[in-house]
């Protein structure tokens, strides 16, 4: 299945993490459910970072806006608390909250809490956030591979290893497709007797 989307802003990068070359990933692009009745999961694969942050689900909705919201699991407001960058161990996993529907976009906040060079820096990054915000997290749909960049622009490297994870997904069973397993079990049981 070939995702080709162009989006407004949109800013392609060729990303180095963990001394592995990964494929042109372009920044900002939206993380956009693959099909019907999914589950997602996201693992914390590591980091290389001065800064330490938080990432966040935000909820799911249209390429620039939240319309359902994650319920917020903590004091900031930003919705389902994933992972820090500095604290969570590597192979963590979080599942999302909720189910969702092919087309359906994602949308993350990376909230940067403690830095090197105070004040610069302290910032959260969000993909619902067309001024600068989401071009800090960058998403690759062949891999999953879900990547942050914590630096300003005006200071950054560019080289979106700070928080890297992967988000996967997984269809979750139509409750016709479960009743007719359900259906099948018990054909099965009374052909046996």
């Amino acid at each position: 299945m070939s995702h080709m989307h162009q989006f407004s802003g949109a800013m392609a990068v060729v990303l180095i993490a963990a001394g592995v070359a990964r494929a042109e990933i372009v920044a900002g692009d939206p993380v956009i459910v693959p099909f019907d009745g999914a589950l997602a999961t996201i693992e914390y694969l590591g980091e290389e970072a001065d800064y330490t942050g938080d990432l966040y689900f935000l909820g799911w909705g249209e390429e620039i806006a939240v319309i359902e919201w994650a319920t917020s699991t903590d004091n900031t407001g930003l919705g389902q608390w994933l992972a820090n960058n500095h604290n969570s161990d590597i192979g963590d996993t979080m599942l999302l909250e909720g189910t969702f529907s092919a087309g359906d976009v994602l949308h993350f906040a990376y909230n940067v809490t403690e830095v090197t060079d105070p004040p610069d820096g302290i910032a959260t990054y969000r993909t619902d956030d067309r001024d600068e915000g989401y071009l800090h997290l960058a998403w690759d749909f062949e891999t999953g591979d879900f990547v942050v960049e914590d630096l300003p622009f005006y200071e950054s490297d560019f080289d979106y290893n700070d928080a890297q994870f992967r988000i996967t997904f997984e269809a979750i069973p139509a409750p016709a497709v479960l009743a007719l397993l359900g259906l099948g079990g018990l054909v099965s049981t009374r052909r046996r007797r």
